[in-house]
Parts: C-alpha cells; structure tokens; sequence
C-alpha cells in the first residue's frame, strides 16, 4: 500500500478540524474510517499514529491546542497513552494535574480554537 504522507496529512487534519467545530471528539477507529483506512490493519494503525503526532507538532508550532486531543479512545473515551507521552515531552502537562483534567484543559482549548 502506497501512501502519500501529505495528503493523508491534510486528510486526517481535516476530518479533526471538522470534528472540532462540531464539538465531537472522535474514536482512533472512526477517524481512520473517515480517510478510507480500516483500524483493524497494524500498519495503517501505525502510519495513523505517526500522522496523528505530525498534526500534534504542527498545531503545536502554530502555537494552537493540542487538535488531536478529540481523538480518543472507543473504551474508555480519553486519549491513547501516546497522547499523554507527547504531552510530558513537550512540558505541556503540568506536574500538579492530572491527565484526565490535562484532557479537559486541552479539548476545551481546542473546541474554543475552532469554533
């Protein structure tokens, strides 16, 4: 399977803008639906993830909320671990909150951002 990174790029950001100014998180499996790919497949779920950190980063350096705080998991409705980890990496996750209340914080900055 060939894919272009650009264009899968602008594809999950807009699936996740569009999500955003509805005020709807959306589930991994959802959003990878929303582009075509099936989340049952280990290498589409792992070109998603990496994509989902490139849109992280370029929110980031556009000095925007983290957009990829509405993807969350279908069981249990919170960002996969890795959301968190970036999260740490980037000092963006103070060391007197919790990552549920980080969430909070973060979704509602990025519902205000795209609204």
């Amino acid at each position: 399977m060939d894919i272009d990174g650009l264009a899968t790029f602008q594809q999950v950001h807009a699936v996740l803008t569009g999500a955003a100014k509805n005020k709807q998180p959306i589930t991994y499996s959802d959003a990878m639906k929303a582009i075509g790919w099936g989340h049952v497949h280990t290498y589409q779920r792992n070109v998603f993830a990496y994509v989902l950190k490139a849109v992280a980063y370029a929110e980031l350096g556009a000095g925007n909320p983290p957009l990829t705080a509405i993807v969350v998991s279908k069981d249990h409705g919170l960002p996969n671990p890795s959301f968190f980890e970036f999260a740490r990496a980037e000092a963006r996750l103070r060391k007197d909150e919790t990552e549920g209340d980080y969430w909070k914080r973060e979704i509602a900055r990025v519902y205000d951002h795209w609204k």
